[in-house]
C-alpha cells in the first residue's frame, strides 16, 4: 500500500515539474524577413518608402511564425541622393525586443532637369472682414525633393508683376512638402479687411502661378483713426525755430 502511495506521489511530482518547465520557457521573438517585396523599387530623390505591397513575417522561439502588419513596422533609409541598391532597413519591436530585416534593390533616380512645376489651387473656405479665421490653398509640385520650404509674395493684381504689401492680419504657413504636395495655410486675425489679394509662392527656385485670396465684407472691420496731438512749442515770426505735434493711430498697417 505504502509503494503505491509513494508512486502516486512520484507522478504528481512528475507532471507538477513538467508544468513547470512549459511556464519558465516563453515564446520569444527570433527574427524578422521579407517574405514580399514591396511593389515600389524605384524613387525619385527626395520622396519616401511606401510598404505597399510588401509583407513581413515575424518568426518565433517555438518556430512558429505570423504576418506583421506595416504599422507596427519603422523603416529607416536614406533617399537624398540618387544611386542604386538602396537599402530599407526595417525593424520590428515586441516585448522590448527589437529585431530587424532589409528590403535592398531600391533605386533611387535624381528629378529631371528643367521639369519641375508649382502650382496653387482654388482656395477652400471663407473670410470674413473683422473676424478671425482661416482658409486653405492646396499645392502641388514636379520633381522637387520633400521638404522644401516655399516663400511668399504679394502683388497689386493678377500679373503677379508689381509687388505688394502684405495684407493686414494675414499669417501665412505651409506644411511640409512630401510626395510632392503641401497646403498653403492663410490664418487671419480680426484686423482683416475685405478685398482681392494675389499672390505667388516660389519653392527650390520655381515660381508658383498667381493665386487670389478673397476676403468678404460683413463683420465687423475694425475702425481706423489718426489723432494729431497739441503743438508741442510756440514758434515766433523771424525767429528761426521748430515744433513737433504727436500722432497716434489704431488699426493702420505699418508702412515700411
Amino acid at each position: 500500500m505504502n509503494k503505491i502511495i509513494n508512486i502516486s506521489i512520484l507522478t504528481a511530482i512528475f507532471a507538477i515539474a513538467l508544468l513547470s518547465c512549459d511556464e519558465v520557457t516563453p515564446v520569444t521573438l527570433e527574427s524578422i524577413s521579407v517574405t514580399e517585396q514591396p511593389d515600389k523599387k524605384t524613387y525619385i530623390v527626395g520622396d519616401e518608402f511606401d510598404p505597399s505591397g510588401m509583407e513581413v513575417t515575424a518568426t518565433y522561439s517555438n518556430e512558429s511564425t505570423k504576418p506583421v502588419p506595416d504599422d507596427k513596422l519603422e523603416f529607416e533609409y536614406d533617399f537624398s541622393s540618387a544611386g542604386t541598391n538602396k537599402k530599407v532597413t526595417i525593424s520590428y519591436t515586441e516585448k522590448e525586443k527589437t529585431v530587424t530585416a532589409r528590403v535592398s534593390g531600391i533605386t533611387v533616380t535624381a528629378p529631371p532637369a528643367g521639369n519641375k512645376t508649382v502650382t496653387i489651387q482654388a482656395q477652400i473656405g471663407n473670410m470674413t472682414a473683422g473676424t478671425a479665421s482661416s482658409v486653405t490653398f492646396p499645392v502641388t509640385t514636379t520633381n522637387i525633393a520633400n521638404g522644401k520650404e516655399a516663400t511668399i509674395g504679394w502683388f497689386t493684381d493678377a500679373t503677379g508683376n508689381t509687388l505688394a504689401n502684405d495684407p493686414k492680419g494675414i499669417t501665412p504657413k505651409m506644411t511640409t512638402l512630401t510626395n510632392n504636395a503641401a497646403t498653403i495655410i492663410l490664418e487671419g486675425s480680426a484686423a482683416i479687411v475685405a478685398g482681392t489679394y494675389y499672390y505667388r509662392i516660389q519653392i527650390d527656385g520655381t515660381m508658383s502661378n498667381v493665386a487670389t485670396l478673397t476676403i468678404s465684407s460683413g463683420g465687423t472691420e475694425p475702425s481706423q483713426t489718426v489723432t494729431v496731438a497739441a503743438q508741442s512749442l510756440p514758434l515766433t515770426a523771424g525767429v528761426a525755430g521748430s515744433t513737433t505735434f504727436g500722432v497716434t493711430t489704431t488699426n493702420i498697417l505699418k508702412v515700411p
